[in-house]
């Protein structure tokens, strides 16, 4: 995958100095070096264009490259942990990448990555694969009930007298076990629901990362950078 990023790149991006790349697990990385001189912003405006027309080449369910733009001041200036001994790990994460994160940004000049650390909240559907036989269902009929049934979109409008209203069907459910009670399907008149076959819960992303603040665990932490 990197090879083909790279070669892309040398045929269609100009005044590039030299290429670095590195392979991970699951992940590449490749460093973009140009000459002195170059525009920095039409150097990733190239590189942006054509990382995405490369994407189609690779892999089906490749990630979209993330292009950043470094350079020697492009170093943390502050770093920002946040815990809490009441808040779970999820609950910190949303409050580190929703609420602190949108404020930060805002600040003239300053570069902001995602949270390091911390659970990526994530509304969890836990398949019991034995119950899921015994009622003769597949994982794809759980997915097509929760599709068709939790939807918020506008239905079309209502005319009352001299105004007209814009009419949205919301079937969302307000709490999250509530989509537990979402039926599947009827089977002699019996209704199956997605509790008889899974469990909704509000859950998290598997974690990838880790970082302990003050000897225990953490939760989550951001890092400024002057951009």
């Amino acid at each position: 995958m990197v090879f083909t990023e790279e070669r892309a790149l040398t045929t269609t991006v100009n005044n590039i100095e030299h290429i670095e790349s590195t392979s991970y697990d699951s992940v590449g990385v490749v460093k973009v070096f140009f000459q002195p001189g170059v525009s920095p912003d039409g150097a990733v405006a190239e590189v942006t264009a054509e990382s995405q027309t490369i994407l189609k080449q690779l892999p089906p369910g490749t990630t979209p490259p993330l292009i950043i733009q470094y350079n020697a001041s492009t170093v943390p200036i502050l770093q920002f942990g946040i815990s809490s001994p009441t808040l779970s790990e999820q609950q910190t994460f949303d409050l580190a990448m929703n609420t602190i994160r949108v404020g930060l940004i805002a600040v003239p000049g300053v570069g902001i990555p995602y949270p390091y650390g911390g659970k990526q909240r994530v509304v969890s559907v836990d398949l019991d694969p034995q119950s899921l036989k015994a009622q003769n269902l597949s994982q794809q009929d759980v997915v097509n009930a929760l599709s068709t049934q939790n939807l918020v979109f506008p239905s079309g409008t209502a005319k009352i007298g001299a105004n007209e209203y814009p009419i949205d069907l919301n079937t969302s459910p307000t709490l999250i076990g509530r989509l537990n009670e979402l039926p599947i399907k009827t089977v002699d008149g019996a209704v199956i629901r997605i509790r008889d076959v899974a469990q909704v819960r509000d859950g998290y992303m598997p974690q990838q990362n880790v970082v302990r603040q003050d000897g225990g665990s953490q939760h989550a932490a951001e890092r400024p950078q002057e951009r």
